[in-house]
């Protein structure tokens, strides 16, 4: 499309609008049907240049939309990875000698639950019960120490 139609139709278009560039053309292909379609030629290509601007302006923003969402994404992902909490948890404290001697009592019941539910005869049932008490006894000298 020659330079000054272009020219002449965005300049018409600024002033006139759409109404105006359909009256030129109905008087152009009055006077010329050559020059008429000539005239609806090179309006049509306007607007395909025109669209085709739009549309890549269009993509290009979308393009840099969704690049800036990913960057943001990226840094709220960076962030949650070291982010800390701010209240510390309170240090576990040392369980007292009464709540160990407790849980070895719960151990050594439940190693002498064991035993009788196991199918043994009666050695190995007072062996394994004599075991479970030295293991008692030796967890409560530690406690103790």
């Amino acid at each position: 499309m020659p330079m000054n139609l272009e020219r002449i139709l965005k300049d018409f278009l600024d002033v006139k609008g759409w109404p105006g560039v359909i009256a030129i053309g109905v008087i152009a292909f009055l006077v010329s049907p050559e020059l008429g379609l000539l005239f609806v030629i090179g309006v049509l290509i306007y607007l395909a240049f025109k669209s085709a601007a739009f549309v890549l302006r269009t993509l290009s923003e979308g393009i840099a939309c969704v690049s800036w969402g990913i960057r943001d994404l990226a840094g709220i992902a960076q962030r949650s990875i070291e982010w800390r909490p701010s209240v510390r948890p309170r240090p576990l404290r040392a369980p007292t000698a009464e709540e160990l001697a407790a849980a070895a009592m719960d151990r050594y019941k439940r190693r002498l639950r064991l035993l009788a539910r196991a199918n043994l005869d009666e050695i190995e049932l007072s062996a394994g019960c004599e075991r479970a008490k030295q293991q008692y006894v030796r967890e409560l000298d530690e406690i103790l120490r």
